[in-house]
């Protein structure tokens, strides 16, 4: 994988920012058009940064701790909070676990969490599993993945494999976030979709019981959908909900 960047739109005076936080061997362009959609339609500035050792050769990946991935959410989260602006934090993923974390220093004015792996599926969430696959330096996702799927990512920055340290690193972010989403008091739009192979589709459903139970909090499951939302076949259902969740807590 070459040439991965972040992608920054919308004018930098815009009244809000939102920050989009892409998954562990994601990459920013996946929310392209996300970006530029809210940053037209919800007037604001929009950053998906490229995490540490993400956008070169899977071997980057390697030598790149869950501490860093950590240490440079919190150092988006807190550039973006500077602004004294009203703010949005956006997390697909592992980057969702990433958001979640980043909440702790700075509570965002809502916080969408798309395919977070709050619960993982089986084989996934077998005891064990993750020591298992941190035994070998790399596992191949595309047999995980459809031909759909395959196809949407042709002309995007990819990984087809992951680092065997990445449900190890999974793993560490659950057990975190589950001392950090008791105390979530803002509104939290949790996505989650029936295909996917990894997260269990009831994951956003628990991450929810076990939040600060704003009022606001909506869980949506898009059916037919595998992990990877915002791209490919059906990506404007999730776009779109995305939208109005926003254009709603942002009045």
């Amino acid at each position: 994988m070459n040439g991965g960047h972040s992608i920054e739109t919308g004018s930098p005076h815009a009244p809000r920012e939102v920050l989009i936080f892409h998954g562990y061997t994601g990459d920013p362009e996946e929310f392209r058009e996300l970006a530029e959609m809210l940053a037209a339609r919800l007037d604001a500035h929009v950053f998906v940064p490229l995490l540490p050792g993400h956008g070169k050769s899977e071997k980057d990946l390697l030598s790149t701790s869950f501490d860093e991935l950590v240490d440079s959410a919190l150092s988006h989260v807190e550039h973006t909070a500077s602004f004294g602006k009203q703010f949005v934090l956006i997390g697909n993923s592992f980057g969702g676990l990433l958001a979640i974390l980043a909440t702790a220093k700075h509570m965002p004015a809502a916080l969408v969490l798309s395919v977070t792996p709050y619960k993982t599926r089986f084989p996934f969430s077998i005891p064990g599993m993750g020591y298992a696959l941190h035994l070998r330096r790399f596992w191949n996702k595309t047999p995980h993945m459809s031909q759909r799927e395959l196809r949407a990512r042709k002309h995007l920055p990819f990984y087809s494999h992951a680092p065997g340290i990445s449900l190890s690193l999974i793993n560490e972010g659950r057990h975190r976030a589950r001392d950090i989403v008791p105390h979530i008091t803002c509104p939290i739009l949790s996505i989650n979709a029936e295909y996917d192979p990894i997260v269990h589709p009831t994951s956003g459903i628990t991450l929810l019981a076990h939040s600060g139970n704003n009022p606001l909090n909506t869980h949506v499951m898009l059916p037919h959908h595998p992990h990877r939302v915002f791209f490919g076949s059906g990506h404007e259902e999730a776009e779109q909900l995305v939208f109005e969740f926003l254009e709603h807590i942002l009045q």
